[in-house]
C-alpha cells in the first residue's frame, strides 16, 4: 500500500519522531482540510489512499474528501457543503508572489469563497519546488510532512518561523526540523 509506505517514510527517523511529538500536544485539534491540485471551480482533490492524505492524517488534519479514493474531481458545490477550515492548493500555474496569490484568491469561485478557510484567510498555495514537494512521492516526504504540519498547526512550533500564504522554491526556509534531510 503506497500511502502507508509514504506515511512511514515521512515519520521515519529523528525528524519524523520530532514532528509527531510536537503534534501530540494537547492544544492541537484536527482541522478540516481540502487539498486541490488546481484552483478551478471543480478541481481534482486529494482523496483517501494517497500519500498526501497520509501526511494530512499524520499532521492531525481531517481530509474533507477522504470518503473518495485517489484524486477525484469534485463539483464546486460540494466544497461549500464540506466547508474546509484550511485549503492548501497545489498549483503550478502561479508564482510565489503577493500579486499571484491575490490573483488566485480573486479567481476563486463563489463556492470556494463561502468556505471557512477563505473567510478566515486560511488559503495557502504551493508552487514551484513546494508544488513538486507536494506532488510526488519521493525522498523529500519528511519535508512535505513538516511543511503541512507547519501550515496546519503553526501554534505548536516554537521556533519563530512564520509560514506565508504562498510558498515556492524557498520552502526549505520554513523548515527547521527536516531542513538537513533535503535532497537536492
Amino acid at each position: 500500500h503506497l500511502a502507508m509506505h509514504a506515511s512511514e517514510l515521512a515519520c521515519e527517523g529523528k525528524s519524523g519522531a520530532e514532528i509527531a511529538a510536537i503534534l501530540d500536544s494537547p492544544s492541537v485539534t484536527d482541522k478540516r482540510v481540502m487539498v486541490p491540485v488546481t484552483a478551478v471551480p471543480s478541481p481534482f482533490v486529494v482523496g483517501a489512499d494517497t500519500f498526501i492524505d497520509d501526511i494530512l492524517t499524520m499532521s492531525r488534519a481531517d481530509n474533507v474528501f477522504a470518503y473518495e479514493s485517489g484524486w477525484p474531481q469534485v463539483d464546486g458545490n460540494i466544497i461549500a457543503q464540506l466547508d474546509p477550515e484550511v485549503m492548501i492548493i497545489i498549483d503550478s500555474g502561479y508564482s510565489a508572489t503577493a500579486e499571484d496569490y491575490q490573483a488566485l484568491l480573486d479567481s476563486l469561485s463563489d463556492e470556494w469563497k463561502s468556505t471557512t478557510a477563505y473567510r478566515k484567510g486560511e488559503v495557502y498555495i504551493l508552487v514551484g519546488e513546494a508544488n513538486d514537494l507536494a506532488s510526488r512521492v519521493g525522498p523529500r516526504l519528511p519535508q512535505s510532512a513538516e511543511l503541512f504540519a507547519r501550515i496546519l498547526h503553526p501554534e505548536v512550533f516554537d521556533d519563530g518561523v512564520v509560514i506565508p500564504k504562498y510558498i515556492g522554491d524557498d520552502y526549505i526556509d520554513y523548515l527547521t526540523i527536516t531542513n538537513e534531510d533535503v535532497i537536492e
